[in-house]
């Protein structure tokens, strides 16, 4: 069902209260809690093969690296010294309605992405954690760290224990999210992957303001959240180009192709 709502913001309050601010037609997807639930997976162990923080295209992967980008951030930190900070405990376990609550309550600008993405819009496929990319102006960046904050987050280090991250100095905060293109995080309620960018069909970037006017929207227990539309995510996963990505590209495209002769 298409819904004119507004185009920013997708908080808990009604849409259609909203629709005077930059409407743009949407499609609405309705997914029950037990549907979304029964594609979640628990999140596996961290590997020698993750990385917690990609800035300026290069993935830091060990704990010497992540201390180098710390320190820097905080040297920009202490340029902005008004700025939250925390970090805390997490638990493995996705539970999108809790993010997507905590999301929308603190007005954070996102949209869904990736394997939660694709199982909106009604792929057989399965994730473990929660992709959201961010629309990347400091005060939407301060909202988000807010909001992670309130889920707990912690960095995830793939060559390092819990223990090892815990002392870790990370802060939490805009000036840290400004300075990573992808950030890996554990919460109280499951993996949470934070991106301010997209891979395109051409190999150049698409970020929040691309997407944003032709994303959709799910609904869920009451609640909506932007998701990226069927085409572009299709058209991330063919530039990403992982067994993964590869393997739900077939299903993919014959859900677009479905909903195109649908519309």
């Amino acid at each position: 069902m298409a819904k004119r709502i507004g185009a920013s913001s997708f908080c808990d309050e009604d849409p259609m209260a909203r629709a005077s601010r930059d409407a743009h037609l949407v499609r609405e997807i309705h997914v029950s809690r037990g549907e979304l639930r029964a594609r979640l997976k628990p999140a596996r162990p961290p590997s020698a093969d993750d990385a917690s923080i990609t800035t300026d295209g290069q993935r830091l992967d060990s704990k010497e690296e992540v201390l180098e980008f710390l320190a820097e951030v905080d040297a920009a930190r202490r340029a902005e010294p008004e700025v939250g900070m925390a970090t805390g405990s997490a638990d493995p376990s996705p539970n999108i309605p809790r993010i997507v609550a905590v999301l929308n309550r603190h007005a954070v600008d996102y949209l869904l992405v990736g394997g939660v993405a694709t199982i909106v819009h009604g792929a057989a496929a399965t994730t473990g954690d929660v992709d959201c990319l961010v629309e990347g102006s400091k005060k939407n960046l301060h909202r988000l760290a807010v909001a992670m904050v309130e889920l707990e987050a912690r960095l995830r280090v793939g060559r390092l224990d819990d223990h090892e991250v815990a002392v870790l100095p990370v802060v939490l905060d805009e000036v840290m999210l400004a300075r990573t293109e992808i950030s890996v995080w554990r919460t109280d309620a499951g993996n949470v992957d934070l991106l301010t960018a997209l891979p395109g069909d051409s190999g150049g970037r698409l970020y929040y303001d691309d997407l944003v006017e032709r994303s959709d929207l799910m609904v869920i227990e009451g609640m909506t959240a932007p998701v990226a539309c069927l085409d572009d995510v299709i058209a991330s996963k063919r530039w990403a180009d992982r067994p993964k990505d590869r393997q739900v590209l077939p299903e993919l495209r014959e859900l677009s192709r479905v909903q195109m002769a649908v519309e």
